[in-house]
């Protein structure tokens, strides 16, 4: 059988003292071994354009959410992948529409096929099939990613492989796009720091899936990271889908939000949380205790580390003398982050606009909407205004 051979290994492709070269943020400039003379990011920490020192160059445009919306690659001739939420263009024209485990291709007269995913235990694309059972596509991988090109069967076929992430070998590039980040699979390291850097500084933040690539994986969306710290201090994850689980860490701050969440979803409310759950985006919470705080808030700092600070066992005294909860606090929170990563434009907008009962019209929209919606399905106090005294409870959803 005829094959088109990916290979993903190491090219030792320059013989200089230092040949990988960062920006003052921590984001690869240069790889002398890969023949990359210069890269661009815009003011939002994106990949704008990767130059070839042959000529070529790969470009892109992402949308203020940090959405990919376009690829365009540049030689002697050019060629542009737009992305429109599920449907992917080539050149113009119809390509694909990905769902669920596969995905739909188009001929020249938008007569589609249906191809579906064979996946490993990692997500990773293992096997294609077409509608017909009949075998379109293999992929084997190396550990940490790289693609066993030897043993593979069309790797051209579609470019979803390792994770299932979108893996660009034009040009030598030879890197998986997670979003928010670009993966040098032959390299064993990331082109960008991860975001949220500062928040577990111990780990080598170019460092891919914890030097575990057999177990975890560094993914970028349809959950909420859990961060916290185990019980000799080190800072530790727990990965959530919005699914129940019994496979959960001996750590009260994790199961403290599990609770909370099942608990706001079962009553009826905890909408900004399962929206969370269920996006396309990474959401990132942090236990206020391992970052001594002593209280819930939504960080966003104007880049792209956003996350949300919960004391888990702290609920609100409000001005009417009745409360709420941490669960209800934690929604309000996640109501905030949801919007911002989703609307930016007009979240801003509403911070910067002030309204003397609740603060600015974002506290407002979260707290008569969000807020209110759940703690009246925890059956539990209504704020009319943005104020309230903190006060001590005996778990994360009750209020006492």
């Amino acid at each position: 059988m005829k094959r088109f051979i990916i290979l993903v290994v190491f090219k030792d492709g320059a013989n200089a003292d230092v040949e990988y070269f960062y920006d003052a943020n921590g984001a690869l400039v240069k790889d002398l071994n890969k023949g990359i003379s210069n890269i661009e990011y815009d003011i939002l920490g994106n990949l704008k354009c990767i130059t070839f020192s042959n000529g070529f160059k790969t470009k892109y445009i992402y949308d203020a959410a940090g959405y990919k919306l376009r690829t365009t690659h540049e030689s002697a001739v050019t060629n542009t992948t737009d992305y429109i939420g599920n449907f992917i263009f080539e050149d113009g024209k119809l390509d694909k529409y990905l769902f669920d485990g596969g995905y739909c291709s188009f001929d020249n007269n938008q007569n589609p096929t249906f191809h579906y995913y064979e996946k490993d235990h990692l997500g990773s694309i293992r096997m294609v099939v077409n509608e017909n059972g009949t075998i379109e596509q293999v992929n084997h991988y190396y550990p940490f990613g790289g693609v066993y090109g030897d043993l593979s069967y069309k790797g051209e076929l579609q470019r979803n492989k390792y994770i299932g992430k979108e893996f660009d070998h034009m040009y030598g590039l030879d890197w998986y796009d997670h979003g928010a980040r670009m993966y040098d699979a032959a390299r064993l390291a990331w082109d960008r720091m991860e975001p949220l850097y500062d928040k577990y500084y111990p780990l080598n933040t170019y460092l891919y899936s914890g030097n575990n690539p057999i177990n975890s994986i560094d993914d970028d969306g349809n959950r909420i990271i859990v961060w916290y710290k185990d019980k000799i201090g080190n800072d530790q994850s727990f990965v959530f889908t919005g699914q129940e689980t019994k496979e959960l860490p001996q750590n009260q701050f994790v199961r403290d939000f599990i609770q909370a969440y099942f608990y706001n979803i079962n009553n009826g409310g905890g909408k900004a949380m399962l929206e969370a759950a269920k996006s396309q985006v990474d959401f990132n919470l942090f236990n206020a205790l391992d970052l001594k705080e002593n209280e819930s808030y939504y960080q966003n700092n104007g880049r792209k580390d956003k996350y949300v600070v919960w004391q888990s066992r702290q609920g609100l005294l409000l001005s009417n003398g009745d409360k709420q909860s941490a669960a209800t606090i934690l929604e309000h929170e996640f109501a905030h982050y949801v919007d911002d990563v989703l609307n930016h434009k007009n979240h801003k907008e509403r911070e910067q606009t002030k309204d003397y009962q609740y603060d600015n019209k974002e506290e407002k929209r979260v707290v008569t909407g969000y807020e209110s919606l759940t703690a009246r399905k925890n059956k539990e106090g209504i704020r009319k205004n943005h104020k309230g005294k903190k006060i001590p409870t005996k778990n994360s959803f009750s209020i006492k």
